[in-house]
């Protein structure tokens, strides 16, 4: 289960990946201050998208379906990794069991 989880995660991070450099091509072209401001200041990207709606409804929709289906696989993720720790923690005799 550990395995799937993971793997689905890099194939979403990948899209992911793959979608944010996408809509950094589109800004690029636009203009080259609006690239550089997508790469280095926060949400401008978002900012581009929604004033170059038509360009970039696209990956903006698969981004956001990425991130979605990215949020179960770190649950069941990150669960599974507790689970895992819990069982290796050695147990401390019950006081009331020694006596």
């Amino acid at each position: 289960m550990e395995t799937i989880s993971l793997i689905g995660f890099v194939v979403l991070a990948l899209v992911a990946l793959v979608t944010g450099i996408w809509i950094l091509v589109y800004a690029f072209q636009d203009s080259f201050l609006w690239g550089v401001g997508c790469i280095f200041i926060p949400f401008v990207i978002y900012i581009y998208c929604f004033l170059n709606w038509n360009e970039c409804k696209k990956p903006f929709w698969i981004s956001i379906a990425v991130t979605i289906l990215m949020v179960p696989l770190l649950i069941t993720g990150f669960k599974l990794e507790v689970e895992k720790r819990e069982a290796n923690i050695p147990r401390l005799p019950n006081y009331e069991e020694s006596q």
